[in-house]
């Protein structure tokens, strides 16, 4: 089954020579819960967690931090402890 970000309204997949970082939901449980509540989500069991992740679109710029990565001496984008989903793409209302 491919891997789609869990935030609703949200069709993102991770692809092959994509640049756009996805975030696996953390195994902590007041993290996990955060971030489910904020997903508007029901919480799921520690290991289904590994399927379900989040893209990048759905954190702000100070949700990041930026760190020096030896083997490589790049530098690279890496999510903090107390980041929580908080962007979300708003739902089209239906008409009935």
């Amino acid at each position: 089954m491919p891997v789609t970000c869990a935030a609703q309204g949200c069709g993102n997949k991770p692809k092959t020579y994509s640049t756009r970082i996805f975030h696996v939901i953390p195994t902590d449980a007041d993290r996990r819960k955060a971030w489910f509540d904020a997903l508007g989500l029901p919480e799921k069991p520690v290991l289904e967690n590994k399927r379900c992740m989040v893209c990048e679109e759905h954190f702000t710029k100070e949700d990041y931090f930026e760190k020096m990565q030896h083997s490589t001496q790049t530098m690279v984008r890496r999510l903090k402890k107390t980041a929580v989903p908080s962007l979300f793409c708003k739902q089209p209302k239906v008409s009935r």
